[in-house]
């Protein structure tokens, strides 16, 4: 579980609406920050919630507070924080959450066969989706009665539940913070796979050049870390213990592609661990030849010798 901590509320204004934002972060122990920002809409009808919703996609107001909130955690927490450092990239998720009374059905079926959430979800203003773009949407839509909506798409879900939606919206984030985390390590394996392969081929191939024994250390320490981290996050797919908050959870990671980013990590985790394996055997097949020819030193040292004294008395 994440330390959770309350943050100062602030009123962001988008084009000309202000509204007052209830913010909150949470830390994992794997190193993720993730910061939300509940904001409470006014009765609005649909079209002026689809125009709020294309202002706020092409605003950074968001973004910029949740980076101010970073830094000012970071400093403060400096001193707990292992290597603290602050990564530019980030992970932008939306979560629409409906928590209006519903006795029927009716109007989950307004929604599902509707235009408005497919455009809420996209964040389309004014185009009319076709059923190819729905077709995706629709297919990672979950309800556990009939009076429950869950609908996952990659960058925005949308959440209509009278009881539990702050449950789903946590699980949720969670997938999200698994996939920032994973972003992370496969930029980190990307830059230390480069960075090995230019020292090996500036670093000639000597048993007495520390440099490669240094660089195989890397190498070996990097993929200790790296998979231990890895390792924790392939063990939190398993720990959401309800069984439609795991359905939630399983279809976030597929629509996220959560899978295909852990496969290239896995896969540049093996890369590193082949070039240390490279490395050993090319120093180990140096040593050996370089044995070979100390034998083979030693032997002539022992026979020449034998040769000046005996060669002599053949020619008498």
């Amino acid at each position: 579980m994440p330390l959770t901590l309350s943050l100062e509320d602030s009123f962001i204004s988008i084009e000309d609406n202000n509204f007052k934002t209830n913010i909150k972060a949470n830390l994992w122990n794997f190193g993720a920050l993730s910061i939300s920002f509940r904001i409470q809409l006014p009765e609005m009808n649909a079209q002026s919630i689809l125009n709020l919703n294309s202002q706020l996609n092409e605003s950074d107001v968001l973004q910029r507070i949740a980076k101010e909130k970073a830094f000012f955690l970071m400093n403060h927490l400096e001193a707990a924080i292992k290597k603290s450092k602050l990564w530019d990239n980030y992970e932008e998720y939306i979560i629409y959450i409906d928590k209006g009374s519903h006795k029927n059905n009716a109007s989950i079926k307004e929604l599902t066969d509707g235009d408005f959430l497919y455009q809420l979800l996209t964040g389309e203003g004014q185009q009319i989706l076709s059923d190819q773009m729905k077709a995706p949407i629709k297919a990672n839509t979950l309800q556990y009665s009939q009076n429950d909506l869950v609908v996952i798409d990659w960058n925005s879900a949308f959440v209509k539940s009278e009881g539990d939606a702050k449950d789903i919206c946590d699980v949720i984030e969670f997938a999200n913070v698994q996939l920032l985390e994973l972003r992370y390590y496969d930029h980190v394996l990307d830059k230390k796979l480069s960075a090995l392969y230019r020292e090996i081929m500036a670093s000639s191939q000597s048993i007495f050049n520390k440099k490669y024994s240094t660089i195989n250390h890397e190498a070996s320490q990097l993929y200790i870390e790296i998979s231990e981290v890895v390792e924790q996050i392939e063990n939190s797919f398993k720990v959401v213990g309800d069984l439609f908050y795991a359905r939630v959870f399983r279809t976030t990671i597929d629509r996220l592609k959560t899978k295909e980013w852990q496969s290239n990590v896995d896969k540049k985790l093996r890369n590193i661990l082949d070039i240390g394996q490279i490395n050993i055997n090319e120093i180990q097949t140096k040593r050996s030849h370089w044995l070979e020819l100390i034998i083979i030193i030693l032997i002539t040292i022992e026979v020449i010798p034998f040769l000046i004294n005996v060669i002599p008395k053949m020619f008498e």
